[in-house]
């Protein structure tokens, strides 16, 4: 398979989600992974990615926000091209295309896009009732498309906050015996506001 891809796409696309099913998955195959997560990685120095290189994969999450950090972009350089000659699996996402990265150093730019690059786009309505359906029904959780529809136009649609609620409404109708109605999830939703 390829060993570099890139994944670009608005806030909400599921970047993120993607990265972290992907580890999630590899950790499950007992293979040595990390995510790298650069909104909350940047308070720290670089040097943090020292002896990162040749691990089986990893991903990196946000990588337009290290454009403009000389010291960022000289270090995760140095990464991609040690991850490379190791044959190891790199994961990037984004939130544009790498031509569109406005990276100081062009020679990461230019690493970027290397690989296979996909572009994520937001699901439509019925797609993403569709996904949130199948995801409540791999919980274990019995709700129709109605009660989909009503959380889907009351509750942020980003794929994070979309799949803590339905853990929530899990475990709130264990825990009340209950079926996940429409009057059931207006009472678990007036609690999270």
């Amino acid at each position: 398979g390829e060993n570099f891809i890139y994944l670009w796409g608005e806030k909400g696309s599921g970047k993120s989600h993607l990265l972290n099913s992907c580890c999630q998955w590899a950790s499950s195959q007992n293979r040595d992974v990390r995510l790298l997560p650069m909104q909350q990685l940047l308070e720290m120095a670089p040097e943090l990615l020292e002896g990162l290189a040749g691990m089986e994969i990893l991903c990196i999450d946000d990588i337009q926000l290290v454009c403009g950090k000389s010291d960022w972009e000289v270090a995760l350089f140095d990464l991609f091209n040690q991850q490379r000659a190791s044959g190891k699996q790199l994961i990037i996402a984004g939130d544009c295309p790498p031509a569109s990265l406005n990276c100081d150093l062009a020679d990461l730019q230019t690493r970027l896009s290397w690989g296979i690059t996909l572009a994520l786009k937001p699901f439509n309505d019925e797609e993403q009732l569709e996904g949130l359906i199948r995801q409540a029904t791999a919980l274990g959780m019995d709700f129709g498309p109605e009660v989909g529809r009503y959380l889907l136009s009351r509750f942020p649609r980003d794929p994070a906050s979309l799949s803590k609620m339905l853990e929530k409404l899990d475990q709130e109708s264990i825990a009340a015996q209950r079926r996940i109605t429409i009057p059931f999830l207006k009472g678990v939703l007036e609690t999270t506001e």
